[in-house]
């Protein structure tokens, strides 16, 4: 993914096993809501960002309508209430 001629993401992968719960940690700054956006399908390539890559599932290339029928992301900045649970 590039914003504004600078790399933000490059050659990032990751395998995870079924039934997993994974955590994406890091610095701010470190590109974590980047990525998230990207394989969320929340992240669109338009003048100023220029995004590349494949999303797979089961070893096979899956696209982001699709991957949102088998994952979950809720965004940090999202407000959820105290009584609710995700």
């Amino acid at each position: 993914m590039k914003l504004d001629n600078r790399t933000i993401l490059q050659k990032t992968n990751g395998y995870i096993k079924q039934g997993e719960f994974v955590t994406i940690m890091g610095p701010s700054g470190a590109g974590k809501t980047t990525f998230m956006n990207f394989i969320s399908g929340r992240a669109k390539s338009n003048n100023s960002i220029t995004i590349e890559g494949e999303i797979c599932v089961n070893n096979k290339n899956i696209n982001s309508i699709d991957f949102q029928k088998v994952s979950s992301y809720v965004k940090q900045d999202e407000f959820l209430k105290e009584e609710e649970t995700v």
